[in-house]
């Protein structure tokens, strides 16, 4: 259990850093899901439904970085190698978070 509970708090640091990067027209998740309960749809059940869903936004972003990395890279006049290393660096958390997220998700599943 405090397994996901870090890796909510990882969740939470990397989507705070990704909104402040100038990602524009993203919103955050409230606090409180507000996905409606089928009646026999357990709690457990939307825990994994939220996870997933951050867990392909997360995997959006890193794609959006590794593209940012890429646009870097071509630009020949003077590329930022600094730059290109932190968007992949980033990317790379990324998606390690969203593994660890659907991880959790299928852990809750069983």
């Amino acid at each position: 259990m405090n397994h996901l509970l870090i890796l909510t708090g990882i969740v939470f640091a990397l989507s705070s850093f990704v909104g402040c990067s100038g990602v524009s027209g993203h919103r955050s998740m409230p606090a409180r899901s507000g996905i409606p309960q089928m009646p026999g749809q357990s709690v457990p059940g939307a825990q994994t439904f939220q996870w997933r869903a951050e867990a392909r936004e997360l995997q959006t972003f890193a794609d959006r970085h590794d593209v940012e990395a890429e646009v870097l890279l071509q630009n020949k006049s003077s590329p930022d190698i600094r730059m290109i290393q932190q968007r992949r660096a980033l990317a790379r958390q990324l998606r390690v978070a969203a593994a660890q997220l659907e991880q959790g998700a299928e852990q809750v599943e069983e």
